[in-house]
């Protein structure tokens, strides 16, 4: 008896592990084959924008990493006791300019991916942008039962 009782207490927390496995909400849709599958890509095209894709993120991070020793920077001379004016400006700048690089890549990497798309499914990811500026406005027209 006190050895099946032994036995029971060592595999119930395997059990009851294996059944939160079995009950556990299902993994998140991968971005990539959402969008694939919505815009109808093919698989070129899909091969295509992982292409242009991980040249924007190589690019975005390549900047991060200049910008970051710039913060630093940044905050050792501003808890100096007299930081330079023109030495912070100067690191402002160069912050300020990296960041727009930043943001003409990702508008850069855009544009390919439109590049990409055949009418149909440029019209498509048209309407999605379109409808994710209207996003915010979504809960008060369910509040109201208007949607």
């Amino acid at each position: 008896m006190k050895k099946l009782l032994f036995l029971l207490l060592l595999i119930s927390p395997l059990v009851f592990s294996e059944d939160k496995l079995l009950n556990s909400p299902p993994p998140p849709p991968n971005p990539i084959e959402v969008v694939a599958e919505f815009l109808n890509l093919s698989d070129e095209q899909v091969e295509l924008w992982l292409g242009i894709l991980d040249d924007f993120k190589a690019n975005q991070w390549d900047l991060i990493n200049q910008i970051e020793p710039l913060e630093k920077d940044l905050k050792e001379i501003l808890n100096s006791e007299s930081p330079d004016p023109a030495s912070v400006g100067n690191i402002v700048i160069q912050i300020d300019n990296l960041r727009k690089e930043m943001k003409l890549n990702e508008e850069t990497y855009r544009e390919n991916f439109q590049l990409l798309l055949n009418e149909e499914q440029l019209e498509k990811y048209i309407m999605l942008k379109s409808a994710f500026k209207l996003a915010p406005l979504f809960p008060a027209f369910q509040d109201t039962h208007l949607i």
